[in-house]
């Protein structure tokens, strides 16, 4: 639009606001891109300079996203950089594809005319190939008008007889009515070694639909160079995750839940990671090992399986601090279906149910887990909805997930295993809650920079996930009068802790995180009530332990 624009200024006509219109009413005949720029630039030097102002963005137009590689063109990078393309010919003369392929680390070797054919890396020794048939625009032999593109040289035409003799074609956007010297190229090869895929927005007509009947080619239609491209590179990035090695190393599983993390069309690959995980140890669990048949004589058997429960789920647990620290709302019943499913491995195996209770100490192990990174990265919506949100089904009654893993029946068993594993039984108290503490210290030492902050982050769930018990521990006993909850360190510092979290809800009222995000029903009363019978039993039970 913008070429007839020139080309009628020159001529002294106003084409008006639709210069499409104009042009066909005036010639008789649709806009040829070709025939405009010879009008406006008679010279091959002189239409590289007319189109120079296409190609590079001002700063303004960066900021807009506009003249700057798209996402067919990223796609077609991240490709290239999996080593699934290697080489690309191209009828445009921008430079947007080697934007492109630099931002994802390839140096590909570029081809726009015959003297750099001389020179360029064989193929088959080239990370990535890019052969600019008309050149490019930097470059003053480029072909614009349908002379130019009309025949090629001879060493551009071997080039182009050995690319498609030996490699297959996915073509995407290309009419092939102009480009008379590449259509003649695909034309006069003999073989049909791979397979021509063929991408159009639109029916496939004309000189193209006659070289897809040619090579027996595989029409896509519908989809816009964009969807086309990023579909394909998620299609083959699924797929290479398919024959990836089982399982991932921690430290690569916790890479790939944030790459996941960062980018929100990676939503379905995260759950899929996580739930791979989760499955993976929920077969574990189900070893014989972590059988539920042999009958449960002391805390001693227990405490002989607690190492081999954390072991089982020590990848998942990474996975999960990363993913809650660093995710945002969208993810959260990810996280919660996971803890869901392995609770399964207690809910539904028959067998002694002091085992079945004890069963649940990977869910417990991983509720500290995420608590603490919801936490220490602010993230309080998260971690209502992972102490309230997720569910557990046992013996037919559906209860809180979190109640169910902390309830005093399976707490006394975590905290009657982690004592028959200590020397000393009564040092330290609250042992574990202790022992979780020294289990978690290292996978927060790369988000939290000092050992006072991990500390001030373990409490503060602690007790904020002790006032979520007692909630549901008073409407599941709404005749006790006093509350009971999972025991922790936060005990030890209930001088501090307590009267610092109180000030807080007086200043903030009905604005404090947990009362925001809907816990206690929302009610500031009903929050202060349980707060008060929480730190009077709390408390109580620190004195008694010898915190004065």
């Amino acid at each position: 639009m913008d070429l007839i624009r020139k080309a009628a200024l020159l001529q002294k006509l106003d084409c008006g606001d639709d210069p499409a219109a104009w042009y066909e009413s005036h010639y008789g005949k649709q806009p040829d891109y070709a025939e405009l720029l010879q009008m406006v630039a008679k010279t091959s030097a002189e239409r590289g300079q007319v189109l120079r102002s296409y190609f590079e963005p001002t700063e303004e137009e960066r900021e807009q996203g506009r003249k700057v590689p798209t996402t067919a063109h990223r796609a077609i990078a991240e490709m290239v950089a999996g080593g699934y393309i290697r080489v690309i010919i191209s009828t445009n003369f921008d430079r947007l594809l080697e934007q492109a392929l630099a931002e994802a680390g390839v140096v590909p070797t570029v081809i726009s005319s015959a003297d750099a054919i001389l020179g360029a890396m064989p193929l088959a020794h080239s990370l990535c190939t890019v052969i600019k048939v008309h050149g490019d625009y930097l470059d003053t032999r480029l072909k614009n008008t349908q002379a130019e593109i009309g025949l090629y040289d001879e060493a551009t035409n071997r080039l182009l007889d050995q690319v498609l003799d030996q490699y297959g074609l996915i073509v995407c956007g290309w009419s092939a009515e102009w480009d008379v010297a590449l259509r003649t190229a695909i034309e006069r090869c003999p073989n049909r070694r791979f397979t021509t895929y063929w991408s159009a927005y639109r029916p496939v007509a004309g000189a193209a639909k006659a070289l897809c009947n040619l090579r027996i080619a595989q029409i896509i239609e519908g989809q816009d160079a964009d969807t086309f491209f990023r579909e394909l590179a998620e299609k083959v990035g699924s797929l290479a995750e398919i024959d990836a090695p089982n399982p991932l190393s921690k430290q690569m599983a916790v890479a790939m839940v944030k790459k996941f993390l960062a980018e929100h069309r990676d939503r379905i690959r995260l759950r899929e990671l996580m739930w791979t995980e989760a499955r993976r140890v929920q077969l574990k669990l189900s070893e014989e090992q972590f059988s539920f048949r042999t009958p449960f004589r002391t805390a001693g058997d227990a405490a002989a399986r607690m190492p081999a429960y954390e072991a089982a789920v020590d990848s998942l647990l990474a996975m999960l601090i990363a993913g809650v620290y660093h995710g945002g709302k969208s993810h959260r019943l990810i996280w919660i279906q996971c803890l869901e499913r392995l609770a399964w491995h207690s809910e539904n195996l028959d067998g002694d149910q002091q085992w079945a209770r004890f069963g649940l100490y990977p869910v417990f192990l991983l509720f500290y887990g995420c608590g603490v990174a919801a936490v220490a990265a602010g993230r309080y919506s998260t971690l209502i909805r992972l102490l309230t949100s997720g569910r557990s089904m046992m013996h037919g009654t559906e209860k809180s997930l979190w109640f169910r893993a902390g309830d005093p029946d399976s707490f006394s068993l975590y905290e009657g295993a982690r004592k028959a594993m200590d020397a000393n039984p009564r040092v330290p108290a609250f042992k574990i809650s202790h022992h979780i503490q020294d289990l978690l210290r290292p996978a927060f030492a790369e988000y939290l920079s000092s050992e006072g902050e991990y500390l001030k982050a373990f409490e503060r769930f602690e007790y904020l996930a002790a006032l979520i018990f007692a909630d549901c521990y008073e409407k599941e006993h709404p005749s006790y009068g006093s509350v009971w909850v999972p025991i922790g360190r936060f005990a030890e510092r209930y001088k501090i802790l307590f009267p610092q979290v109180q000030s807080e809800i007086q200043r903030l009222g009905e604005r404090w995180p947990l009362l925001r995000g809907g816990a206690f029903d929302g009610s500031l009363e009903r929050l202060l009530s349980l707060k008060k019978k929480l730190d009077d039993w709390a408390s109580r039970v620190a004195v008694q332990q010898g915190f004065w």
